[in-house]
């Protein structure tokens, strides 16, 4: 049986135990609960748990479990963000993560270190054009409020940007989705695709009922070099690539099959929610190949 508990202090510091680095307002960055434990202390962790879910769900036995693969880099890996809109204690917009344990509160980020520089100047700036358009965060209790969510991907070869900001109907609002998209397209000409989703209903989602491609081409493309260097197409419904770009090459083999990737999040040969294998498309080197190959 597992168990959640909370801090309530420190009476010695562990050997493990190291300072955390991505820290929000003197708060520890929801989105790297794990960082105040040494790496290699975090791998044998994550290690321990595959193997417990291996034998203890999967019953499995008998097997060789092969070393974990460590990240060339621990910080600053991420290639897709999904970022909450949320009100800060002195009223402003905040767009960053919900706290944890907490969804009614979002903490706002400056400079989150899972993502690239460049992916938190655009976060950056689109909470500044918001707040200086007067638009509100959607608020989950009261359904009122147009602000949702922003999602941010990065194709770390390509060097490809898609956008998509998701919000609840816009009616009446004031909200101008062009000229949105014209204010981060004209700071950011790296941008290649902004998309804008409707959801309408109670769960917070990155997918919706409308899927308006604002600006741009609809495939996100990425290069992934465990195949010869193919470039691998996305739909801007396929939000749910292997958030870690280095994985997807590292954790194949010669020949592109599927080494394994118990320790870090969806596979890039696998579609979780927001997307199948038919929102995934590739071609050899030279650009997109237009014809759907899957």
């Amino acid at each position: 049986n597992d168990a959640e508990a909370r801090t309530l202090g420190v009476l010695e510091v562990g050997p493990e135990r190291v300072e955390a680095e991505c820290v929000h307002s003197g708060e520890l960055c929801p989105g790297a609960p794990w960082q105040e434990l040494a790496y290699d202390e975090q791998l044998k962790i994550k290690a321990g748990q595959v193997r417990d879910s291996l034998e203890r769900i999967g019953s499995l036995e008998g097997f060789e479990l092969e070393p974990v693969i460590q990240a060339d880099e621990i910080w600053r890996y991420r290639n897709k963000l999904e970022y909450s809109f949320g009100t800060g204690s002195d009223g402003s917009l905040a767009l960053g993560f919900h706290r944890r344990g907490n969804w009614r509160e979002v903490v706002d980020i400056e400079d989150c270190l899972l993502a690239s520089e460049l992916s938190n100047e655009i976060r950056n700036f689109i909470r500044g054009h918001f707040q200086g358009h007067s638009l509100e965060a959607y608020d989950r209790e009261s359904g009122t409020g147009l602000l949702r969510n922003l999602v941010v991907r990065e194709g770390r070869n390509s060097r490809q940007i898609h956008v998509r900001l998701v919000t609840s109907d816009a009616s009446g609002t004031g909200f101008n989705a062009d000229q949105f998209a014209t204010a981060v397209r004209e700071r950011f000409d790296t941008v290649s695709g902004i998309v804008w989703t409707v959801n309408s209903g109670s769960a917070e989602a990155s997918q919706g009922e409308l899927n308006d491609l604002l600006y741009g081409v609809e495939w996100f493309e990425e290069l992934v070099l465990f195949v010869l260097g193919e470039v691998v197409e996305l739909s801007e419904g396929f939000f749910r690539f292997e958030t870690d770009g280095v994985a997807v090459d590292r954790g194949h083999d010669a020949d592109g099959a599927l080494v394994g990737d118990g320790v870090g999040g969806v596979d890039g040969s696998s579609g979780e929610e927001g997307g199948g294998a038919e929102d995934v498309r590739h071609s050899l080197p030279g650009g997109p190949s237009g014809d759907g190959r899957k």
